[in-house]
């Protein structure tokens, strides 16, 4: 029958009349036509994972940890049930509990013929896979067919690659420095003063808080930035931001008399996070 896509039958009919018994029969010839998809139950499911590494959990800069997305779809003639996902590189495994808000069509707990639902869950990098340069791991899913409990199961292992710039946190400032013999604070056609221009610049890769800015020729700390130097004016150096500082210095007979002035600014700041003190100077 399913070779020939149809099945032909006949029914017969006959009876007797009430009173004389006269016989009376009828048949009616039929082809049944099947359907092209005609199959045993065939219950299957399928997951398919994807790893990014995006996850700065402690916001510093660096890369901390894997993003995992796994579909689980229905690949069957059979709806499915108890849908059971695993992951042996996740932090918790009851991220894998339920799919995301919204994925389960009738929040019904059947993952129903043609559907798929998106799961998602983190993973922290540990030293060995910084050393390896690499994420290796492989997730499992389970599921009964509805109706029979036929068990269905499927795997699928990927290698997440990890940027190059991965790190570990490396806070870190610098302050460079420059002066200009320029000031006449009198306006008598004489230079009595330098100008200074400090630039402080966060080259680490962890924000950076209480910035204090020292030179010994301006009598300790120096005021600043200038205005509009504080990108977000929220008090923090952040990663690739610099900030400038003015100060002017009175020169000295001493100064005159060595024809040169020598003099060191320090800076100094604590990382946002965890508070490790930073420093650096620039003479």
């Amino acid at each position: 029958d399913i070779d020939q896509g149809s099945v032909d039958n006949q029914a017969d009919l006959s009876a007797l009349s009430v009173g004389d018994d006269t016989p009376v029969n009828d048949a009616d010839n039929i082809t049944t036509l099947l359907p092209a998809n005609l199959c045993a139950p065939a219950p299957a499911i399928q997951v398919t994972k994807q790893g990014v590494a995006d996850v700065d959990a402690d916001s510093d800069g660096c890369i901390d940890g894997i993003t995992y997305t796994f579909t689980v779809a229905n690949t069957g003639n059979v709806d499915l049930y108890n849908i059971v996902l695993t992951d042996d590189k996740v932090d918790n495994p009851l991220m894998l509990a339920q799919p995301l808000p919204g994925e389960d069509q009738g929040n019904d707990g059947v993952l129903s013929v043609g559907e798929d639902w998106v799961f998602q869950a983190t993973y922290t990098l540990v030293q060995a896979d910084i050393d390896n340069g690499s994420v290796d791991n492989q997730a499992d899913v389970s599921a009964l067919s509805v109706g029979d409990d036929t068990p269905v199961n499927d795997s699928d292992n990927i290698t997440t690659p990890l940027p190059v710039n991965l790190c570990a946190p490396a806070p870190a400032v610098q302050v460079t420095k420059q002066g200009i013999a320029d000031v006449d604070a009198d306006s008598d056609g004489c230079i009595d003063g330098i100008t200074y221009t400090f630039t402080v610049a966060n080259i680490g890769n962890v924000d950076l808080h209480t910035i204090v800015l020292n030179d010994d020729k301006i009598g300790g700390q120096v005021p600043g930035p200038l205005v509009n130097e504080d990108e977000g004016g929220d008090d923090i150096l952040s990663v690739g931001e610099d900030w400038v500082f003015l100060a002017t210095y009175t020169l000295e007979q001493a100064d005159i008399d060595n024809g040169s002035v020598d003099n060191q600014a320090s800076v100094s700041a604590l990382s946002v996070g965890d508070d490790t003190p930073v420093n650096d100077a620039d003479n």
